[in-house]
């Protein structure tokens, strides 16, 4: 397993908005994300920091953002999520924006929600 990602294809995005009680993404605004059961990201500070391998990812000590059946959400943003910088460009972006919405894991009770 070393060395390789097995299926598991790791992404970059760059952050447009977050709304977090425990996270700012200000001066990283990328972050490296590999689907599994949940979400697991790394802040990054430009694209070119990408992980080569699944243990490279997990290197760098990802978060793990929980997707709860009935909480969790993982799809395509839509006008209503995005914010205003990014609605005026929504129609050339649609495909390319996604919202994530879940728990982090590992921070102390009970998580953040990221909505």
């Amino acid at each position: 397993m070393s060395g390789c990602t097995l299926g598991y294809s790791i992404v970059t995005f760059r952050v447009l908005t977050c709304s977090s009680s425990t996270r700012a993404f200000g001066r990283r605004p990328f972050v490296h994300l590999c689907l599994g059961r949940n979400v697991y990201l790394v802040q990054a500070s430009s694209q070119e920091d990408v992980p080569l391998s699944l243990t490279d990812f997990r290197d760098k000590g990802p978060s793990c953002i929980r997707l709860g059946r009935e909480s969790g959400a993982l799809r395509v943003a839509a006008l209503s999520d995005v914010g205003d910088a990014v609605a005026v460009d929504y129609h050339r972006l649609c495909d390319r924006l996604l919202f994530v919405r879940g728990e982090e894991q590992n921070t102390a009770l009970g998580g953040a929600v990221y909505p």
